[in-house]
């Protein structure tokens, strides 16, 4: 039971960890192409 919890735990820090990189990912390519345009 404890080791479920550990493994369904250890999956969503995962998830939070793929999600915000994926935004900070998008944010810098945003970033990148507003100043290139300038």
């Amino acid at each position: 039971m404890l080791k479920v919890i550990a493994l369904s735990l250890s999956n969503t820090i995962m998830v939070a960890t793929v999600l915000s990189f994926n935004s900070t990912l998008s944010t810098t390519a945003k970033n990148y192409s507003f100043f290139k345009m300038q």
